[in-house]
């Protein structure tokens, strides 16, 4: 079941990097993403080993 967060009860950047930490990688599919919320996970990101992408 997916979960809903409306940040009353649910804070999505307390989520995001809740999950993050768990993560090595991620992908974002997001209909509204407002970038200064970008620094609240924006650390968690940064520690992710992921994949290199060729430029």
């Amino acid at each position: 079941m997916p979960k809903i967060f409306d940040n009353i009860e649910n804070h999505l950047t307390q989520g995001l990097n809740d999950t993050l930490e768990l993560s090595q990688r991620t992908d974002f599919c997001v209909g509204y993403f407002n970038l200064r919320g970008w620094k609240e996970v924006a650390d968690k990101v940064e520690l992710l080993a992921g994949e290199t992408i060729p430029s």
